[in-house]
């Protein structure tokens, strides 16, 4: 569970720039602001449920990081689909519920942030403080992303909260739902595999481990000896993956590869992989159930439909602005 954690807040860190471990208060009043019959306007929530606020700053985030994906690779795309702005409307405050659910029901769950998780969070707060070079270059990076060090914090925690939420969930209400559908998914879509990775100048060693793997040479020794991936050291049976897990060039090659069979050399960004395909093993999937379901369609589908079950559950108050939200209305 921690592994996977790390790596998701690793992941994150890669993607966009995340907060340092600063003691920044948070505001009552969020910065962000709506244009309302042309004048801008301090925004304090989305919506409330209760006494709780939901975050505009979290709204507004979604809002125009997407509206920029979409003008970046649609082009005219307000002009030609008159459904397009109420669609992104619609997708951003369906995220931040999203997350304002998972927050909650991990909450009714008794689930928490351990030691460890939050330390975990505050290193990879302060590695992207470290590569920006500075707090004040890492504030102004995270502003050209529409976004601020306490909802980026709150982000990063939502993203870990999820994570043991579903996990919870494995272990309890969808064991006995999903449980055989789930296993069944595993047993036909997941693919063991383990690899030999060279740096991207090494395709001539590359092609000589790939030969001599196939002229019967121990394939664990040969990674061992050559291999640079550090995450076979702690996944010594291989990797157990779905589609979306691994890079493209490494996922095509693996599934099409028969049980036992080692491929030619495969480029990807990391460098040249030498792949050999394994058998699944029921008693890993076994010890390892809880991780594995998580990963599956089944599980995924239905946590998806139970968050929106929970969401649909609410009492929410939309502030009195929320119909006024547009694409230039969203500052």
């Amino acid at each position: 569970m921690l592994k996977r954690i790390i790596s998701l807040l690793l992941a994150a860190s890669m993607g966009i720039l995340c907060l340092s471990g600063c003691n920044s208060e948070k505001k009552e009043d969020s910065s962000a602001k709506l244009l309302v019959d042309g004048e801008e306007v301090s925004i304090p929530y989305l919506a409330k449920v209760g006494d709780d606020k939901i975050s505009y700053d979290e709204f507004r985030y979604y809002f125009l990081f997407y509206k920029d994906q979409l003008e970046e690779n649609v082009e005219n795309v307000w002009e030609t689909n008159e459904d397009a702005e109420q669609n992104l409307i619609d997708y951003s405050y369906q995220q931040t519920m999203t997350n304002y659910a998972i927050r909650t029901w991990a909450e009714e769950y008794g689930l928490e942030l351990s030691e460890t998780e939050s330390s975990s969070i505050d290193d990879s707060i302060q590695q992207s403080i470290d590569t920006a070079g500075s707090e004040e270059a890492f504030n102004k990076a995270l502003d050209s992303q529409y976004l601020t060090a306490d909802l980026y914090r709150q982000m990063l925690e939502t993203q870990v909260l999820s994570s043991k939420l579903l996990d919870y969930l494995c272990e309890n209400d969808f064991k006995s739902q999903y449980e055989e559908e789930a296993i069944s998914e595993i047993k036909s879509t997941f693919i063991r595999a383990s690899h030999i990775l060279v740096e991207e100048d090494q395709e001539e060693l590359a092609q000589e481990l790939a030969t001599r793997a196939r002229n019967g040479e121990d394939f664990d020794s040969l990674i061992e000896e050559y291999g640079e991936d550090p995450g076979m050291e702690d996944n010594p049976d291989g990797y157990y993956f779905t589609e979306g897990e691994m890079v493209t060039e490494f996922y095509d090659a693996a599934n099409a590869l028969a049980e036992g069979e080692v491929s030619d050399p495969v480029k990807s960004d990391y460098g040249y992989h030498v792949i050999k395909r394994l058998p699944l093993e029921d008693s890993y999937i076994e010890e390892n159930l809880t991780e594995l379901m998580a990963k599956t369609d089944t599980i995924q589908n239905a946590y998806h439909d139970f968050l929106t079950s929970k969401i649909n559950s609410l009492d929410v108050e939309k502030q009195e602005n929320f119909d006024k939200i547009s694409i230039e209305s969203v500052q």
